[in-house]
This record gives structure tokens, sequence and C-alpha cells, in this order.
């Protein structure tokens, strides 16, 4: 129940008031006679240099595909939705340079992640979501498949209006963001007014080195997650969940508002997260916190991100036996960015843009970075025609449909 319809289905709904038999009565009388389709997707081609020695200079595509399918069966609504993603071939299995970056548990040839941001799997999410009206106010809905996204943390960066037009993920990509892709899931949600409550069983550990295949393990861990949306520009989410993982469980909170507003020209959009990380039987906790915003005028965009992260000390220092018992180092960066539209190739939207990440780098990790290492990128991004519905900004796996 996050976000903005900005022409997406929005995860959250339209006005405080759900007014879901309306809307799934609308949509019956209009759509009965088939399924409602509807697409997304965007594709960077980003030049990167990240500060030596721990850093490197790679061109690389980030890219996604999202695909919906949905009908009225009844008063209820069923949805198909799949997610694809090229990164695999683009990127290569080690992915891209990122200063900072540690694996959480993944790994490229034997060897845990650093300093690299790893690809998407190519299957991102197939998924049905099954919704059903129980008042004008209350409506109930169903998720599951053998990819799909877990109810914790708030919007994915890819998704969020904040984050748009950055082609990287954060620093803190795998405390926000990492559990939009798990490989097992069946989720619930229930919501009534302003407000939303989800829950969901999932399989824990993160995407190994097969970045092709569908792979489904077993539900040995668990999420919730409640939203607000008080007007419809703001919405807050307050998560929490239980990850059984290889190397170690966590238990893992987050807390997020997010704002946007409109104009007849563009969007401003800012969203603020902080998440901890507590991991099972040790006394070690990592934080994460990041204020990040998108404004558009016409074709012009601006964009920018601050984050605290504690990274994993022992894996940077190339101790990964260690990793889990060493306290973690703090880094902070800040990001800012620009964009401009091009002429568009056709119906696809077609941009050029920069950006700037600054970093301080904690005392324990001083001698292999530096005090001050910079990123810089260049990059040019070719957008999907604007569907009928709009953009898939702002969204979750089991939100209502905006209509």
């Amino acid at each position: 129940m996050t976000g903005q319809v900005f022409g997406a289905e929005s995860m959250q709904p339209v006005q405080p008031e759900l007014q879901v038999s309306h809307q799934i009565h609308q949509d019956h009388s209009e759509q009965s006679s088939g399924w409602r389709l509807m697409q997304d997707g965007v594709v960077f081609l980003t030049a990167n240099r990240q500060d030596r020695p721990r850093g490197d200079t790679d061109l690389v595509s980030q890219n996604w595909w999202m695909g919906m399918a949905s009908r009225s069966i009844g008063n209820s609504t069923l949805t198909f939705k799949g997610m694809l993603s090229g990164e695999p071939a683009t990127m290569g299995e080690s992915g891209y340079s990122a200063l900072f970056r540690s694996s959480h548990g993944e790994t490229h040839e034997g060897l845990p992640i650093t300093d690299r941001q790893h690809p998407h799997d190519f299957v991102m999410q197939l998924a049905a979501v099954w919704r059903r009206p129980l008042s004008t106010r209350t409506e109930l809905t169903f998720a599951g498949g053998p990819i799909g996204e877990a109810t914790l943390g708030p919007v994915s960066f890819m998704h969020r209006q904040s984050a748009v037009e950055n082609p990287f993920a954060p620093l803190g990509h795998h405390t926000f963001d990492m559990t939009h892709l798990v490989k097992g899931i069946v989720a619930m949600r229930v919501d009534h007014g302003s407000f939303a409550l989800e829950g969901s069983v999932f399989h824990g550990s993160g995407p190994d080195t097969h970045r092709w295949g569908i792979e489904v393990g077993a539900l040995n861990s668990w999420a919730t997650r409640a939203w607000w949306q008080p007007d419809p520009q703001w919405s807050v989410q307050v998560s929490h969940g239980f990850l059984t993982k290889s190397e170690a469980n966590v238990r893992r909170t987050t807390v997020s508002a997010a704002w946007h507003t409109q104009s007849e020209t563009g969007f401003t959009a800012v969203t603020a997260a902080y998440g901890r990380n507590d991991k099972d039987h040790t006394n070690i906790t990592s934080d994460a916190l990041f204020i990040e915003a998108t404004h558009r005028v016409a074709s012009h965009v601006v964009y920018s991100r601050v984050e605290a992260v504690d990274v994993e000390t022992g894996l940077l220092l190339g101790m990964p036996q260690h990793g889990g018992h060493l306290e973690p180092s703090t880094v902070l960066a800040a990001t800012v960015g620009a964009m401009q539209d091009l002429p568009t190739l056709g119906r696809f939207d077609l941009s050029l843009g920069a950006d700037v990440t600054l970093h301080r780098t904690p005392e324990q990790l001083i001698g292999i970075y530096g005090s001050r290492p910079a990123a810089f990128k260049v990059f040019l991004r070719l957008r999907l025609p604007v569907p009928g519905m709009g953009r898939m900004q702002d969204m979750t796996m089991m939100g209502p449909m905006a209509h």
C-alpha cells in the first residue's frame, strides 16, 4: 500500500477509501469478455567507473521487463505476473563493479561476491494473485508462485518512483530489496480503508550462480508487513521477517516512508528507509539507512541518494571465515545525478544521464579503499512505450489494481 498511481498499477489504494467493490465491478463491466494486458520495461546501457584499487571499469546493461494479465471472475480478480531480466547475459555472472558491496551469502565460482553487484536472475517473478472484495472498504488477497516477492521491506528499488531513473541498486540493497526475488512463496494480504496487513512464507536463501533456471526451495522463512496511506501522497510501511540462510539465519526489520507529488510537467518523489539485520545466535547487528529523491520537470530529471550502511568487514578484508564474527563497518555514500530526455525512437523513450557517487570509508577499511573513493556513471536509458494504464511504478506483488 505504498507509492503512487503515476499511471501505473499501484500497490496502494488510489484514495484512502479503497472503494474496492466499485473498482472490481467497473473493471468487470468493461473487461468481462477477456483479459486486460499490461507491460512495462527498461534497458540501461551504463559505462561505470569505480575508483581503484578495489573498483573497476565496465560497460553493462541493467534491464527488466514485466507483464501482467488480469481478468474478473465473478466479484474477484485473477492476475498472472511475470518479470524477466537479461542481466545474466548483459552483466555476466559476476555482475558490475560497485564499491563496498558484499555477497550476503551469494557466491561466484565458489567465492563470496565483494565489490560487485550481482545480476538479477533471468526469471524475476512468476506468480498469480487472486483478489476479492469483502465490502466497500475491505479486500482480501492471496498470492503465490515459484518466484515472487516477500512481504518485507519498502518497494524494491527498480519500481520506486524516487529511484526510477537511477540505474544502480542502493548500497543497502541486500537489507531493503533482496527479498523482492524469492524462490517459492505463498502470501496473503488484507486491505481495510487506508491500512493493509500482509504476511508470507517463502524460501529464504538468496539466488545462486545459476541465474537462468527456476529453482524452488523449501518454505523456511516468513515475513509480515503493515502499510498505512493517510492520503494519496504519503505511504508508510513497517515490516519484520525471519530468513533461513545457509551462512546464518537473520531477523530483519525495516521501516520506510514515501512521499510524492505530481504536476502537469512532472513529479517529485522522496523515500526514506531504515533497516536492521540481527544474525541469529550472535550479538552482531547491522543497520542501513537511505534517503533518496527524484525530481522531473518536462524532459529534465535530477536525482540523489544518501546512504549509511553497515558492511561486512571480514568479507571486504578478504577473510570470509571471519565475515560473520567481525563487527560491521559503516560506509557513507552520496549520489547526485541528472538525466535528459532525447528524441524518441518510435514510441520508445530515450534518455541520457550521468551521476557521481562519493564514499566515506570507515577506518578499518581505509588501507584497501582509500578514504574517499568515488564512482562515476554515464548511461543511456531506453524505456518501453507508455502502456495505456501507465508505468508500473511504486508497486508490489499483491497491491490492489489501480483503475
